[in-house]
C-alpha cells in the first residue's frame, strides 16, 4: 500500500455525504481509476453501501483485523482508560 497514490476525501468535498457514492467515485476520478477497479477499505455500514453504489469491491475491515488484511501495525499502544 504504500507505494501507492493516497488521496484523501472529505464530506466537505462533496455534495452528498455516505451513504451516496460521491466521495468513493470522487477519490476514483482523482486518482485516474475506474471504479470497478477499485477496492474499498471500509469500517461502517454507509462505506459498505457508498461504495458499493460506486461499483468498487469492498474489504469490510470491521470483519477482520487490520494488520492481517494490510500488514499495519500500531505505532504507538494505547492506555487503558482510568
Amino acid at each position: 500500500m504504500h507505494d501507492h497514490p493516497w488521496v484523501g476525501v472529505g464530506r466537505e468535498d462533496v455534495p452528498r455525504s455516505k451513504p451516496a457514492p460521491d466521495g468513493s467515485l470522487l477519490t476514483a476520478r482523482l486518482l485516474g481509476i475506474n471504479p470497478g477497479d477499485c477496492l474499498a477499505h471500509e469500517d461502517t455500514d454507509e462505506g459498505v453501501t457508498a461504495a458499493r453504489a460506486a461499483g468498487m469491491d469492498v474489504m469490510d475491515v470491521r470483519r477482520r483485523p487490520l494488520a492481517a488484511v494490510t500488514g499495519w501495525r500500531r505505532p504507538y499502544r494505547r492506555r487503558s482508560p482510568r
